[in-house]
């Protein structure tokens, strides 16, 4: 995302502040709802909510990708942000469902770790590769496939879970 700033100045027109904007409407709304979604999880079920999360952010991709306005992108990447804060507390929380046995919950949570620490420099590499080949919404749009990938994946693989202690909220 960083990466792009330069190009959203100039396309949008953005001033600083909305570059800041931006980029930090995303992780304010991805901190603020992580808690109470990992809860939501907990009570409405896991695999319902992670599959909503992942349509909201494959929408909120696409619709990020055809914006005019610098305000469109900074309530998109908000909209981003919260489906975000929706797929990583339940991916998580799929883990001990998928993998009951401690070493292979290890082991997928080893894989986890890797994939995130990988996707970490390969993000602004692949999008500067995207800014520099095609027109700057490719940086949103490259999500919608991997969106829709892993809605079907959970759809077909992952079995609905929920808390059993079921606590009360506080």
């Amino acid at each position: 995302m960083v990466t792009a700033l330069p190009t959203f100045s100039v396309k949008l027109g953005a001033s600083t502040s909305q570059l800041q904007w931006i980029t930090a409407a995303y992780t304010l709304a991805w901190a603020g709802l992580l808690l109470p979604i990992g809860k939501l999880g907990d009570k409405l079920g896991r695999r319902k909510v992670l599959m909503a999360g992942l349509a909201l952010f494959g929408v909120a991709s696409v619709a990020a990708s055809q914006v005019t306005t610098a305000g469109q992108l900074i309530a998109l990447r908000a909209v981003m942000g919260a489906g975000g804060a929706v797929i990583m507390p339940m991916g998580l929380a799929i883990i001990p469902v998928l993998f009951p046995g401690q070493a292979d919950r290890r082991r997928a949570v080893m894989v986890t770790t890797i994939g995130a620490m990988i996707s970490m420099p390969l993000g602004p590499l692949l999008g500067g590769w995207l800014l520099s080949h095609f027109a700057c919404g490719w940086i949103f749009l490259i999500n919608a496939p991997v969106a829709a990938l892993a809605l079907l994946g959970v759809w077909l693989l992952v079995p609905e879970s929920r808390d059993p202690a079921n606590p009360r909220l506080d």
